[in-house]
């Protein structure tokens, strides 16, 4: 919940120059409602309060990626988001009928081993389309194809909303839901975690536009996310939350340094926007390229630390199949990441036109500007002391189990 909380706050920072004048409190709706959906989702223990929370956060996102509605690409992006979430909510609730016809029960903590005899195979499939409905929220491939329109077409406090609590929430229910599931209904995720990784990675590669590249970005990370369900033994489950933090902190952090170069509320993210930012905007540029580089895996970062434990553990938990994936994952995305830290830190921009300079208020300009260093110190932090986390991550999990 507190990663829902402080995306949301980064949210409505970002977001508030491009709200409409007219409807000054709608936005702030939608985004509580989407909180209090994430947050029923993340602390479900029953299926019906789990489909309770799914789709009271994607009923407020449907609206949150339209709300520019003079805009045809938010438009197109939560038409598509609809029609997609729609079919994932058909899934989830056809698994929980399966689940209640082959138990007798809804929640979760009383469905593992209480099938029915000869119940087995229908628990397995109910609790694998659970699964399924839940990782088309944690947009795994090919569970995916929402999240790039959607990332685009959204304002860019939205979708750094979507980009961390969506999947914060969602992965917490995914492992309430994977304790519950017998092996065979949790065998698909891994080959879905493999499979993110991959198309995430190679999917960024020829993005032009930063909010589409973020949105391959988040689908690769959701993949290093799923490297903890194999077995889910608490030092794969610790080195998954812990990783999640450090998400948060990278993606929220390059969000808000990217709010403070745009030039105007509601314009575009070209990768262009990061040409020159270090000379234009230093404080603003060097934030940027500080989280490009811990989400590269740089030393000395929190995601270096975070893709190292979950390395370790998947190692340990004899799935090194997946720690190979997640290391190739990396080194592939290392290349769009650090093309982009080449056009911040380079002196001349490579563009026929110049980037115009960002017309952002003082007040919410200082805002974004500590908001951005506050993450990139946080980075740092985890990286040389990461204990703390790890220790909150582990009584997270203890207190929800």
């Amino acid at each position: 919940c507190g990663v829902v909380l402080a995306a949301a706050l980064v949210s409505l920072l970002i977001s508030a120059p491009a709200l409409d004048p007219g409807e000054p409190a709608a936005f702030s709706a939608l985004l509580l409602l989407a909180s209090a959906g994430m947050s029923l989702l993340a602390g479900a223990r029953t299926l019906p309060v789990l489909f309770l929370g799914l789709e009271l956060l994607s009923l407020a996102l449907y609206v949150m990626v339209a709300y520019h509605r003079h805009r045809p690409a938010s438009r197109e992006a939560a038409f598509k988001y609809l029609l997609l979430g729609s079919v994932a909510s058909g899934l989830l609730l056809m698994g929980i009928a399966l689940v209640f016809a082959a138990t007798g029960r809804l929640s979760l903590d009383a469905v593992a081993g209480a099938a029915a005899p000869g119940g087995q195979r229908l628990l397995a499939g109910g609790l694998a389309l659970v699964l399924a409905g839940i990782a088309f929220k944690l947009a795994l491939a090919p569970l995916h194809v929402w999240a790039p329109d959607a990332y685009e077409g959204a304002g860019l406090g939205v979708t750094a909303f979507m980009s961390v609590a969506t999947k914060a929430a969602a992965f917490s229910a995914l492992l309430r839901v994977a304790q519950a599931a017998p092996e065979a209904a949790q065998r698909p995720l891994w080959l879905l975690a493999a499979l993110s990784m991959l198309v995430g990675s190679l999917g960024a590669l020829r993005q032009r536009e930063l909010r589409r590249l973020m949105a391959y970005s988040g689908i690769a990370n959701a993949g290093y996310l799923l490297i903890a369900l194999p077995h889910l033994t608490p030092s794969g489950l610790e080195a998954a939350l812990f990783y999640l933090g450090s998400y948060a902190l990278m993606n929220l952090g390059f969000f808000a340094a990217v709010a403070r170069l745009q030039p105007h509320p509601l314009a575009g993210c070209p990768v262009s926007l990061l040409d020159g930012a270090v000379r234009r905007d230093p404080l603003a540029g060097w934030a940027a390229v500080a989280f490009l580089l811990a989400l590269v895996g740089m030393p000395l970062t929190g995601g270096f630390v975070g893709k190292v434990l979950l390395v370790g553990a998947a190692v340990r938990e004899g799935a090194q199949w997946l720690a190979f994936f997640l290391v190739a994952s990396t080194a592939i995305l290392a290349y769009p990441y650090l093309k982009l830290v080449e056009r911040a830190v380079r002196t001349t921009a490579p563009e026929a036109e110049p980037v115009r300079p960002p017309a952002v208020p003082s007040a919410r300009r200082r805002l974004l500007g500590a908001a951005a260093v506050a993450g990139a110190l946080g980075l740092v932090v985890l990286g040389v002391w990461p204990q703390p986390l790890l220790a909150l991550a582990r009584m997270a999990w203890l207190m929800a189990g």
